[in-house]
């Protein structure tokens, strides 16, 4: 099980355990309240207190696990702990809670069950948790991205005591008995796994600052009762929010940014240039947009690099691809035009929020968090300016190659946390990573500054496999050649793969990685590309073998890279630079399949 050493953070993040039920607790903005086990119900920490956004929700599932554990939360901004105390499997049974979800509010220990949608907006409505405007809207993202998470309800129910009989079960049937901890493994990394999905729905649906400006922001979630996302029982309009006098709204920011006595904002004009898709599919159009102020914690950014991504591809098109002949449209997800690209960005800061973080120097350049913001519901890095909502999503890169870091903000901290999904590994394991990329590029020289030997990239361009070899592969496969490439791939390796990471994630390339891989193996699933692929059960099954989807890695991945990268230990891959007005060029060539390595543009 991974695990990452502690650091200091004023935010705390505390699971508490009541008998058989594991309460996880979350704080939208800025710290979580715990409980006080000697008192009943919910108290705020007053130092941390922030009655204006701060609430805590809880996610009860019914096994009995205390987790304890330093890590970053990319979307909450909270810090979670987990310590070693969890029951025995034979203890656990589904009692039928998993899908109970709670908004509690800890300035007053009131509580309302938010999968129960009338009782959700009741409650709000008529004042008994007491919310204010931006604690109702954090309410209403909150309840989409649970609903979209019913994966984790299904795992649990997959882990109780009829599934992981650890010991009685594979002892000397299939070789070595599980470890006697399998249920902390499974679970840990279940978890893991159910955090960054829930971060990537948050950071789909969510757009817009942590105090909401209007009530319009609720709109997009009411919205999505059109396509089932949750029970469509249509209560909103007999509590409809716009309507809500009793509930306080929060104090307008100051627009002045504090100055620290060292330093200046930068002085500039109210308006930028940005490259936008003005529809879907033709050439991006300069337009002039307002510069955004930045309120609150917020940092505005001054663009000096922006990577190209191939993500950026699918949004110029307007859709993705779920085969089968069918399409995921950005625009059913809440995308507007016209919208600026780019979520590949390193640039200066321009100027602090009023309460934005004064150890960050006006001028110094850093590399930001990619997702907090995508250029899909908010404008991206083909603009001059953006905003980060906390300091905590800006990352020192040292004395490293710019154009090179500002893509590892998105392909580095991607790598990593992919790498990562396939541990433990012993070094001389053989990995395939399917797709020679700017992602499947970047992966070859971390395993190796890892630690990990033996690296094989298939692909079907003799140019990229070139480029393979050079930037370390120990060996590489053209994925198209002969009738059976898994089988060419294997004998490469040496023996079957013990884990794959498919950075296109095509019919033919899912196929050929799960062939790859022997019993026990993992395939990871990285890129978009889209279709869909047939797999055989039984032997899936019978092959213990695993698939992950992974889209992302945390702030905490991206600061792990950035440290890897100064330490010289990470290869660097091709950087193609193109000036900034070229941006129609780049998005063009990635089009075309014409790029080895990736394209940066740069300001």
């Amino acid at each position: 099980m991974r695990t990452i050493p502690p650091r200091k953070t004023n935010y705390t993040f505390e699971y508490h355990t009541h008998g058989q039920t594991m309460d996880i607790g979350y704080s939208t903005w800025v710290s979580h309240y715990p409980t006080n086990n000697t008192i009943e119900g919910w108290r705020p920490i007053n130092e941390l207190l922030v009655p204006s956004t701060d609430l805590t929700i809880l996610a009860i599932a019914p096994n009995g696990v205390r987790h304890y554990q330093p890590n970053d939360d990319p979307v909450f901004g909270a810090s979670y702990q987990r310590d070693g105390f969890f029951l025995p499997d034979k203890y656990i049974s589904p009692i039928g809670c998993i899908d109970r979800h709670a908004i509690c509010n800890p300035n007053n220990g009131k509580y309302t069950h938010l999968m129960d949608k009338r009782g959700a907006i009741k409650n709000a409505t008529d004042g008994q948790l007491g919310l204010n405007h931006a604690q109702f809207v954090a309410i209403q993202r909150l309840r989409l991205v649970l609903l979209e998470s019913s994966s984790f309800r299904d795992a649990v129910w997959t882990r109780t005591q009829g599934f992981l009989q650890a010991q009685e079960r594979v002892a000397g049937s299939a070789g070595l008995a599980l470890p006697s901890n399998q249920w902390e493994i499974e679970m840990a990394a279940l978890f893991d796994d159910t955090l960054v999905n829930l971060q990537y729905h948050v950071m789909e649906y969510v757009a817009g600052s942590s105090i909401p400006g209007n009530f319009e922001t609720i709109k997009v979630w009411e919205n999505m009762d059109t396509v089932n996302l949750w029970d469509n029982t249509s209560d909103t309009d007999k509590y409809p929010p716009p309507h809500l006098s009793h509930i306080s709204q929060p104090a307008k920011q100051p627009t002045v940014a504090k100055q620290s006595p060292t330093s200046k904002q930068d002085t500039m004009s109210s308006t930028q240039h940005a490259w936008v898709v003005v529809e879907h599919g033709t050439p991006l159009q300069k337009i002039e947009i307002p510069i955004p102020e930045p309120t609150g914690t917020e940092i505005l950014i001054r663009v000096t690099h922006c990577g190209v991504c191939h993500s950026d591809l699918h949004f110029w098109e307007g859709f993705y691809d779920l085969g089968g002949g069918k399409r995921m449209y950005a625009k059913d997800r809440g995308a507007k035009l016209p919208r600026a690209l780019g979520h590949e960005i390193l640039g200066t800061v321009a100027k602090l929020g009023p309460d934005a973080d004064q150890a960050v120097p006006i001028g110094a350049s850093r590399v930001v968090y990619p997702w907090v913001i995508r250029g899909v519901f908010s404008n991206g890095g083909f603009a001059q300016y953006v905003t980060v909502p906390h300091a905590r999503y800006l990352v020192d890169y040292g004395n490293a190659n710019p154009s090179t870091d500002c893509t590892f903000g998105c392909s580095g901290l991607t790598v990593l946390s992919s790498i990562q999904k396939l541990m433990p590994l012993k070094p001389e394991e053989p990995v395939l990573l399917v797709g020679a990329g700017g992602l499947g590029l970047a992966c070859i020289s971390m395993p190796h500054a890892l630690g990990h030997k033996k690296i094989v990239t298939a692909d079907i361009s003799p140019e990229k496999l070139q480029a393979a070899l050079e930037a370390g592969a120990t060996a590489v496969v053209d994925s198209k050649a002969g009738e059976d490439p898994a089988k060419a791939a294997i004998q490469v390796a040496g023996g079957p793969f013990s884990g794959a990471i498919d950075f296109v994630c095509n019919k033919q390339t899912a196929e050929f990685a799960l062939a790859s891989v022997g019993k026990g193996g993992k395939v990871v699933t990285v890129g978009i590309m889209g279709g869909e692929t047939a797999i055989s059960l039984v032997p899936f099954t019978f092959g213990s073998k695993s698939l992950l989807g992974i889209i992302t890695g945390t702030p905490q991945h991206l600061r792990d890279v950035s440290k890897i990268v100064q330490s010289g230990k990470l290869k660097a891959i091709p950087i193609t630079e193109f000036p900034w007005d070229q941006a129609n060029d780049a998005l063009q060539r990635i089009y075309e399949g014409k790029v080895t390595g990736r394209f940066v543009l740069i300001h």
